[in-house]
């Protein structure tokens, strides 16, 4: 399995102003960007609806996509200042309060609004623990495609069920190709619109909430998401 969060890098400030509006949809509070016939499913990483998060949000909105980002966390996120655990075993106790089945039956109210507001087809992107969620999402008929930089928690039998092409960002701190399970995504039904593309001189979290204050980190946040965008254009738009 692949591990979650495999860096003693913390959540890091910051002063990006969003520009989207927070709804609430079932029990969870949305935050909504963008307009267009593309929605898109954002899936943070442990520390939630974070500003850094918001700023991939807005950028696939700049792009002409619809983009929902739920509280799957409830405004209580991983604390920042408790990372790295001090406790594992605590930290993963927590992470076990959010399953699939949850996720999953919190998601699909998003993604029925989504449609309600004229979108056609449907992609997720995810972060470490949205990593997961995504793998998951992609063996649902209604979405079209997924993405994910620096995903948490991966095994086989969960690529096993990947039916939509897929974009997966690894970074340095991410297992190898194999392990992470790069030739499962290849031989499955993803196969030949697999993109797969590792940045080994990036840390884990470097496109979300984690470290993005240096010149470096956010030329290559940018780039990270400028290659979601290019997927996401032409899978779903």
């Amino acid at each position: 399995m692949a591990v979650c969060c495999p860096t003693d890098l913390t959540a890091a400030a910051s002063d990006y102003k969003s520009v989207g509006t927070v709804e609430k949809v079932g029990e969870l509070d949305v935050y909504f960007t963008g307009q267009g016939k593309a929605g898109v499913v954002v899936f943070s990483d442990i520390f939630g609806d974070h500003n850094n998060t918001r700023r991939v949000c807005d950028r696939l909105a700049d792009a002409g996509m619809l983009v929902a980002m739920p509280d799957y966390f409830r405004g209580k996120p991983w604390p920042a200042e408790k990372f790295p655990p001090p406790d594992r075993d605590e930290f993963m106790a927590w992470i076990g309060t959010f399953p699939w089945e949850q996720i999953n039956k919190e998601t699909q109210p998003v993604v029925s609004l989504l449609k309600a507001r004229g979108v056609e087809k449907i992609g997720c992107v995810g972060f470490c623990w949205g990593g997961k969620m995504i793998a998951h999402m992609a063996a649902d008929p209604q979405i079209s495609a997924v993405a994910t930089a620096h995903p948490s928690f991966w095994t086989h039998e969960l690529l096993q069920g990947v039916k939509c092409p897929m974009c997966a960002l690894p970074s340095k701190d991410e297992a190898d190709d194999e392990t992470l399970g790069k030739s499962v995504l290849a031989a499955g039904p993803c196969g030949k619109d697999l993109v797969w593309q590792r940045f080994d001189d990036m840390h884990h979290g470097w496109v979300s909430a984690r470290e993005y204050n240096t010149e470096e980190n956010r030329k290559r946040a940018a780039e990270a998401i400028s290659i979601f965008i290019d997927f996401f254009k032409k899978h779903l738009m």
